[in-house]
């Protein structure tokens, strides 16, 4: 066997690539050339064309992979699907009638129509697999979207530099887990990034909860005067509070429980705003 070589044999911004992934074929783009590894194989970083990147900030992008050169090949040299063709074969049964006369009864198995090439298609853009079947009530359930968010204004998720623009200021920000209080029962809010912001120009706090997947701001506190943080008795990563949504039209007041991952964000989070309620009084 020759073993690969290490020239590449596609180059960066080539046309017309395809990659398989679970059988199917998916149009990329090559980023980097990474030379031999894993096995002396080349690898590729490549970008999936049809896939929108949702990681967040400071993540590694989700839509880029890193790839073996085998796995990579051209649209038009792809292979056919073709199906099994049986041989015909005949299969023998019990022998009747007597010693001297016996007939043999045999059964033909034909072989199976041919069949056409499956088509290969790329999955649904912006929807998982199972998710595009579903009903519009039953899709909405699969992406963690309750009923009650149509009310939501579906401001999309602000950067750090539109914030700047806008006078605000990002003092912290983690993953959490937002429920509220309804009927004496804690049901989830929602789940996303936290972002605790200052506004330089009206010198106020907020609390926004930003959704995963529709980037929607589900939660606008105000921090004022009788802003307080209470903790539960069987966590120490959570806090509960009373506050107005202002994300309703119009804002209503209700109590939530955030829940952070580590007790280190919980801290961080008591201790700005403990900060800011000193500063008030």
């Amino acid at each position: 066997s020759v073993p690969p070589s290490n020239m590449p044999a596609y180059t960066v911004g080539q046309k017309g690539l395809v990659a398989q992934w679970n059988q199917q074929l998916y149009p990329i783009d090559i980023i980097k050339y990474h030379g031999l590894k894993k096995g002396k194989q080349p690898h590729y970083e490549i970008r999936w064309k049809q896939t929108r990147n949702t990681a967040g900030r400071g993540q590694k992008p989700n839509n880029e992979s890193t790839y073996p050169e085998f796995w990579i090949m051209k649209s038009g040299s792809a292979p056919k699907h073709e199906p099994n063709k049986r041989t015909r074969t005949i299969r023998r049964t019990k022998t009747t009638g007597t010693p001297k006369k016996q007939k043999t009864k045999r059964s033909v198995r034909k072989s199976p129509k041919t069949r056409p090439a499956k088509k290969i298609t790329p999955k649904k853009r912006g929807l998982p697999a199972g998710v595009a079947k579903l009903s519009p009530k039953r899709r909405a359930t699969s992406l963690n979207m309750t009923a009650e968010q149509p009310s939501v204004d579906r401001t999309e998720r602000p950067d750090s530099s539109e914030m700047s623009e806008m006078g605000e200021e990002v003092l912290f920000h983690g993953r959490s887990k937002m429920f509220r209080l309804e009927n004496q029962q804690w049901r989830e809010r929602g789940l996303g990034c936290l972002k605790l912001v200052c506004n330089k120009t009206t010198n106020t706090y907020r609390v926004l909860l930003i959704q995963d997947g529709t980037h929607a701001i589900v939660a606008d506190h105000l921090i004022d005067a009788g802003f307080h943080l209470q903790a539960k008795p069987y966590t120490d990563k959570g806090w509960a509070y009373a506050a107005k949504n202002n994300c309703t039209d119009p804002p209503v007041e209700e109590t939530v429980y955030v829940k952070f991952g580590s007790k280190e964000n919980a801290d961080k989070f008591k201790q700005e705003v403990e900060a800011w309620n000193n500063g008030l009084s």
